[in-house]
């Protein structure tokens, strides 16, 4: 064998090499998602993790978890690349933030409102305290939803504070500091096990997306190919877990660490809302703006080309059928 013909079997090693390694370990960039709590709603994206979507598409992935306000700014300042809590995304994309949602997990908002044993109705809320996690998440808008359509006024018939996250605010309940709360699975079967009371549901009141995939302007025109390398993981993690239910429910009582009947029963509950294609609704997105005008926080609604840029899921959802 020639100089030639070694150089060309030791490059066809090489090759094979190179091939044979991890795809992750060669040419995966990292990247940062938020999301907002532990519950049912980050499910898409803990998926699209541990079962090895993201890193399919030959991207690492950091997932943290900080409150949706404080998810807002990191985005801005580069902090963060992603986050799920597209409630808050959009609340700040209609007062002028460069965040655009590109993707929704949910059609609908799974969520329950919840109180201690005390308060049997919801007109018992009245001059009581209602806790939420922020004051500009998808719970904010739940809760002033329900209590509206019950014939409550927000903003003069209760009190609603900013508490925290999920667990806070099952402990400010069990302590009295708050009379009620509104929560998603699995934490509103948890909290009827620990015997507080069910007031309403959210299904039917509030048609509104609360979690998928926001990003900024800028990460969206400037990285393009990862953008829709996310936008893949989610829709394999979305139909992973409509098209695998045991598999789905054992992975959520080993995540979350539930019984098999609770992790059933959220499994259930959330079954019906989860979108099938991750397309945004419109409608949803301008009953979310029309309550960020309520708040008085913006004049006029915006339209929804500042809100929304679904160009990137689109072109994936049209290459998939190549």
């Amino acid at each position: 064998m020639g100089r030639q013909g070694a150089f060309k079997k030791a490059g066809n090693l090489l090759l094979w090499f190179l091939m044979a390694l991890p795809l992750e370990g060669l040419f995966a960039a990292e990247i940062r998602i938020a999301h907002h709590s532990t519950t049912l709603l980050s499910l898409p994206l803990f998926l699209a993790k541990e079962r090895g979507f993201i890193r399919d598409e030959g991207l690492q992935s950091i997932i943290v978890q900080v409150q949706s306000n404080v998810a807002m700014m990191a985005l801005i300042n580069g902090n963060i690349d992603y986050t799920s809590s597209i409630a808050t995304a959009i609340n700040a994309a209609a007062q002028g933030m460069p965040i655009k949602t590109i993707f929704a997990n949910t059609r609908d908002m799974p969520h329950r409102l919840l109180a201690i044993p005390e308060i049997q109705s919801i007109g018992n809320l009245r001059d009581k305290i209602v806790g939420v996690a922020t004051l500009s998440g998808a719970e904010y808008y739940v809760t002033r939803a329900i209590l509206s359509h019950y014939g409550l006024d927000p903003d003069r018939d209760v009190k609603i504070r900013m508490v925290g996250s999920t667990s806070l605010r099952l402990e400010a309940m069990k302590r009295g500091t708050i009379q009620a709360t509104v929560l998603s699975p699995p934490a509103d079967f948890m909290a009827k096990k620990m015997g507080f009371q069910l007031l309403a549901t959210s299904v039917g009141i509030v048609e509104m997306p609360s979690n998928g995939v926001a990003a900024t302007v800028k990460r969206i025109r400037e990285h393009p190919e990862e953008v829709k390398r996310v936008l893949r993981a989610s829709l394999r993690a979305l139909r992973w877990l409509r098209e695998r239910k045991e598999e789905t429910i054992a992975f959520v009582r080993e995540k979350f660490g539930l019984d098999s009947e609770t992790a059933r029963a959220s499994y259930e509950a959330m079954a019906p809302i989860w979108s099938e294609h991750g397309r945004v609704s419109e409608q949803g997105v301008r009953f979310a703006l029309q309550l960020t005008r309520e708040r008085g926080l913006i004049k006029q609604e915006p339209q929804l080309s500042q809100i929304l840029d679904l160009r990137p899921l689109e072109e994936v959802l049209k290459e998939e059928k190549r």
